[in-house]
């Protein structure tokens, strides 16, 4: 399990001026800019803003960027020297325009997409480990696989690449482009169990208020999943593997997870 560690608290301070600071005269303030411009270096520079197109729903991306996922993204490219936008567009979408370049990449996926998507390089280390599991209502049966969805009528949601690749051989198979319909066709009763990752779900049922919908256990997988960078950014991947590596390490990565978790009464 992923090691917990609160965040570090940050003081501003107030210094008092003194002579030995005082601000330097005209000429030397001019004599500095002067060797900024000069320098090999060049003068310092803000931080680079990526954007990164997600799939994600609530709890794990909102438009304010204060999302589970939104939330592991700063640190992770703060840590790296840049900082990070989310933007959310439909999964197939939002995989498609990073591929070409029109985003920085994608967050979050599950691993082996680079071959279907070539100027995609996944991120060696995986940014979490989720389940996907069964919704149902009315319908009771013990999970065991993927085959154990056969019998029923199934809904997903489209770009999914994990229920797309595994949902097979079931009565009968809908694909949604957005997660509220998926809960909608089950509530309505229009199929018998929906597909999704573990949050995704509870959140959703829970905001609207569904109480007949049920998560079944066990899950039928669990997912580890990856952030893909564009091809420009190959020389950051090792740095922004490691981020990651630090991030699960020193404990922010559970604490952002918890903490967003209690906030949704869960």
């Amino acid at each position: 399990m992923i090691q917990d560690l609160p965040y570090s608290s940050y003081l501003s301070k107030t210094h008092e001026r003194t002579e030995e600071h005082a601000m330097p005269g005209l000429p030397q303030v001019l004599l500095i800019a002067l060797l900024s411009v000069l320098s090999p270096y060049g003068p310092a520079t803000a931080a680079e803003t990526l954007t990164m197109n997600t799939p994600g729903n609530p709890p794990y991306h909102y438009a304010e960027q204060d999302g589970i996922m939104d939330l592991w993204m700063q640190d992770v490219f703060q840590r790296v020297g840049k900082k990070v936008v989310l933007n959310w567009l439909p999964p197939e979408r939002s995989l498609m325009l990073a591929n070409e370049g029109m985003a920085d990449g994608d967050a979050v996926r599950i691993g082996g997409l680079s071959k279907e998507y070539p100027n995609l390089i996944q991120v060696p280390e995986p940014v979490y480990v989720g389940d996907f599991v069964s919704f149902v209502k009315g319908v009771e049966f013990i999970p065991n696989g993927w085959k154990s969805l056969c019998p029923y009528h199934v809904a997903t949601v489209r770009g999914h690449k994990i229920t797309e690749l595994n949902v097979k051989g079931t009565k009968s198979h809908v694909q949604v482009k957005k997660l509220d319909q998926l809960f909608t066709l089950l509530d309505k009763r229009r199929v018998d169990v929906v597909v999704v990752e573990r949050l995704f779900g509870e959140v959703n049922i829970k905001q609207r208020g569904l109480q007949e919908i049920r998560l079944l256990e066990p899950p039928l997988a669990r997912v580890s999943f990856y952030l893909y960078m564009h091809k420009k950014h190959a020389p950051t991947i090792p740095e922004i593997s490691e981020a990651i590596m630090q991030m699960k390490k020193d404990g922010t990565h559970q604490q952002i997870y918890e903490a967003a978790r209690r906030k949704l009464g869960f």
